[in-house]
């Protein structure tokens, strides 16, 4: 059976062509079974791609950017809150961005656009509102007993050398810390003075503050003089449970001056 030249054939027809199909031609005619049978599955899902959305509709941009595999990329910018921003406040600045995007293993740049703003441009699938708190984190980080509130003042400026976020396995293998989560393995600037500070105060539970929010209050069962372990925040905002998070602003150091977030503005990289 054929038909020739007739409205339905040619509307299947056009189906085919946008399908990326070509039907074949008897006699000059359309064969209405190919027409009917690939028209008939075009048609099929059309009506399944719309059901419970009222039509169909259009996949997301992001959506269709991850699955092409090309990278989502954010740009953020943020200002440098100091009296006078110099340009050795704004290297330094620079730098410790970028050491946290390092340690939160995010690929990004850090630039200066004009005096006293930064720009940050990330590759990372992260919420914008955890990186903006990320990077404009102080980073002062303090130890004081609960009981007394005894300070711990270390002599170096940054009492906190290093920080990383481990696993159960390697904590257990290299530090003999026993945990059934991951734990923020820190190392200490001035291990003596904090040896001192920590064998006066066997007993007590011991606060570590980041920016005057407590994240953990183990118990001192000894002096500590090397390292130390952070197992999960306690208090504070969502951000400060985050044992990456903590892990990658105490690594960095703190800022220099204080950063505030300005504006974000998506980029799809082509």
């Amino acid at each position: 059976m054929s038909l020739r030249g007739s409205p339905l054939a040619h509307a299947f027809a056009r189906l085919l062509r946008s399908a990326g199909r070509r039907p074949e031609r008897r006699n000059g005619c359309w064969d209405l079974r190919t027409l009917i049978t690939v028209g008939s599955l075009l048609i099929s899902t059309a009506i399944f791609s719309g059901c419970g959305s009222g039509g169909p509709r259009e996949p997301s941009r992001s959506a269709a950017v991850h699955a092409a595999g090309r990278p989502y990329l954010r740009i953020l910018t943020f200002k440098i809150l100091h009296t006078a921003v110099t340009p050795a406040i704004i290297a330094k600045t620079a730098f410790v961005m970028r050491a946290r995007l390092r340690a939160a293993h995010i690929d990004g740049t850090i630039s200066s656009t004009r005096r006293g703003y930064l720009r940050a441009t990330l590759d990372t699938t992260l919420p914008k509102k955890y990186t903006s708190r990320l990077l404009t984190q102080m980073g002062d980080v303090t130890f004081r007993t609960m009981q007394k509130g005894d300070l711990y003042r270390s002599r170096s400026s940054r009492p906190i050398r290093s920080a990383t976020l481990e696993s159960p396995q390697y904590a257990a293998t290299h530090s003999g810390i026993i945990s059934n989560t991951p734990v923020v393995i820190f190392v200490l600037s001035d291990p003596n003075s904090f040896a001192r500070f920590t064998g006066a105060h066997v007993g007590q539970d011991l606060g570590i503050y980041l920016d005057d929010r407590l994240i953990s209050a183990p118990r001192l069962m000894g002096p500590i003089s090397n390292s130390g372990a952070i197992f999960g925040g306690i208090g504070g905002a969502n951000f400060l449970k985050d044992l990456a998070f903590i892990a990658a602003v105490m690594n960095s150091g703190p800022l220099p001056a204080h950063v505030t977030f300005v504006s974000a503005s998506p980029v799809i990289s082509g």
